[in-house]
């Protein structure tokens, strides 16, 4: 749905070659390995600031959980959104909604 939506909005949704490689690191922080979830964040982190030219293109999780700890770990050079936050931030102002007299 977030795809359909960006697209009404006329925003591009750019997705990481490698997507399924990529992860936060909470899940193995959560299981004790600490240097695991480091090494994790860092690798998404670099794939971000590069895919995002250095944060000027908006960073959106699906997962708000991935979205506060990729905020907590990265170096601070852009914030990511939840796909919920992006919406109400970026997405709502470009839409154009009609009201439906349905129940």
């Amino acid at each position: 749905m977030f795809h359909s939506i960006c697209q009404k909005a006329g925003i591009e949704v750019i997705l990481p070659q490698d997507l399924d490689a990529l992860c936060c690191g909470k899940p193995y922080a959560s299981m004790g390995d600490k240097d695991l979830a480091k090494q994790k964040s860092l690798e998404l982190e670099l794939a971000l600031k590069q895919l995002s030219e250095d944060g000027q293109i908006p960073i959106v999780f699906d997962a708000s959980p991935c979205a506060l700890e990729s905020s907590s770990q990265f170096s601070g050079q852009f914030k990511p959104f939840d796909s919920c936050e992006f919406v109400a931030k970026e997405v709502m102002e470009r839409l154009e909604l009609n009201a439906i007299n349905e129940p």
